[in-house]
């Protein structure tokens, strides 16, 4: 009781506690969004006015002193080169003690902790379908899906996406990039993430369980679309009709019942296909080794 009289000031969204005012009306700008601190130069908004003031030094010509062995990239601080340096290693050694999903950075990791922690508070809500969640930026990805847009496009092709990391793991299907390789059987992959994945056809590991019916599933995207069909969530809906869906797969499948486009065409007989799984299907038609 005496160590919560310290702390008289409380937040009106969480329980947490303070023990002046200031501290408290930082922590509220978590919940309201709020960001006071702009940068004069470009408009960008930030929270707190350390990140304003370590923003500026972009726009602040100086010499960087730091730089990478392996690439050419320099930084201002000794601490953004030690970070920058973790993306030249396979290694992730932040681990989740409960899905254990590992990480390159403690941040990633803490923000994925979040996902398990079904009391966490999540004062971010969609207008569109009222799913809330815990950080303004998967709020503004969510978004994407009601508004269909995709402003990363592919320097290759025409291809567009909604997120800039599923654009870079596009454009390396251009560029045959495969450093990634199992050492059960040699296969290679583009991405880490996918090599993990694989390697667990060889050990059977399953290290996602739903918790309503124990179901395990080698990845948290599989496990993730499942709890769908006990929870009945269905997060994409139609921009044509009010149809939704609980995968994003079926909801672009039946996009084509409005748009009647073909995409998936054979290159062999000529012949197109709405779906990309019928058109597998002919392709095997055609006894291709």
């Amino acid at each position: 009781m005496e160590h919560a009289e310290k702390r008289p000031f409380e937040c009106e969204f969480c329980p947490k506690k303070f023990t002046t005012a200031y501290p408290l009306k930082i922590h509220s700008r978590i919940h309201t969004g709020e960001k006071p601190y702009s940068c004069d130069i470009c408009c960008k908004s930030f929270t707190y006015k350390v990140n304003r003031d370590q923003h500026l030094l972009i726009h602040t010509v100086r010499e960087k002193l730091h730089s990478c062995s392996i690439c050419t990239k320099t930084f201002h601080r000794r601490v953004q080169l030690k970070n920058h340096e973790i993306v030249h290693k396979d290694e992730n050694p932040f681990s989740c003690n409960i899905c254990d999903k590992k990480f390159k950075h403690n941040t990633t990791l803490k923000r994925h902790i979040q996902t398990h922690t079904r009391t966490m508070e999540k004062p971010y809500s969609c207008d569109v379908c009222e799913k809330k969640f815990c950080q303004s930026g998967n709020l503004k990805l969510h978004y994407r899906t009601h508004t269909m847009e995709k402003p990363f496009s592919c320097k290759f092709c025409e291809k567009r996406f909604n997120q800039k990391g599923q654009l870079k793991c596009h454009v390396l299907t251009h560029t045959m990039e495969k450093p990634h390789s199992c050492d059960f059987c040699e296969k290679r992959f583009s991405q880490i993430a996918h090599l993990n994945y694989h390697i667990r056809t060889h050990t059977g590991e399953r290290p996602f369980k739903c918790q309503i019916c124990l179901k395990k599933f080698v990845t948290s995207s599989q496990l993730k679309v499942h709890t769908r069909f006990h929870t009945g969530e269905k997060p994409y809906s139609c921009s044509y009709c009010s149809k939704t869906f609980s995968q994003k797969n079926s909801r672009n499948n039946h996009l084509f019942q409005h748009t009647k486009e073909k995409k998936h065409c054979c290159t062999i007989c000529g012949e197109s296909f709405r779906g990309l799984c019928h058109f597998k299907q002919h392709v095997k038609t055609h006894n291709i080794e």
